[in-house]
């Protein structure tokens, strides 16, 4: 079941906030020791021994604040990378499939093209088949529609360049 958006920011800002308190509690309690081991420090022997533990224990506090703040500033800026990175990935997927499409529809065009060649070339050859008829045994000689005599040379030429042209086509 997929989250929407508002639980997902709610979250979001619930987790945010109760680190935010946990830093600020933690930031309070080390200067709060902070400033008593300081002011100890100065006194009697007596409270030497008190000033000691105290000490100790601003260590760890030290050490937590330490990685409080570690957190906040190493993570705001690994998030920016991550979502510039994010960001990166999404534009070159989308021109992945920008240029998918392309080879696509180059791929369709090309198919097309190499079809309605080979389509006319066939037209063309049935042309040429069909002239070729005609000029060898014709059912009206061109002589008589022109009522000129036909030279044997040029037909003979003709049947040539027809034979050559199909042979080019095959």
């Amino acid at each position: 079941m997929p989250t929407d958006s508002s639980d997902d920011k709610f979250g979001t800002v619930l987790r945010e906030l109760v680190t935010a308190i946990l830093a600020l509690t933690i930031l309070v309690v080390t200067v709060m020791l902070l400033r008593r081991t300081f002011d100890i420090g100065g006194q009697s022997d007596a409270l030497k021994d008190a000033f000691t533990r105290e000490k100790d224990i601003l260590q760890y506090g030290l050490s937590l604040l330490g990685a409080v703040i570690g957190y906040y500033f190493g993570r705001v800026p690994a998030e920016l990378h991550a979502q510039a990175a994010q960001k990166q990935a999404t534009n070159a997927q989308t021109q992945l499939n920008q240029t998918q499409d392309k080879l696509v529809d180059t791929a369709r065009a090309t198919a097309q093209a190499v079809e309605d060649k080979n389509s006319q070339a066939r037209e063309f050859q049935h042309t040429l088949s069909v002239i070729r008829g005609n000029l060898v045994q014709p059912s009206n000689p061109p002589s008589q529609a022109l009522r000129a005599q036909p030279q044997a040379t040029g037909m003979a030429q003709a049947l040539a360049e027809i034979d050559e042209m199909m042979v080019k086509l095959n």
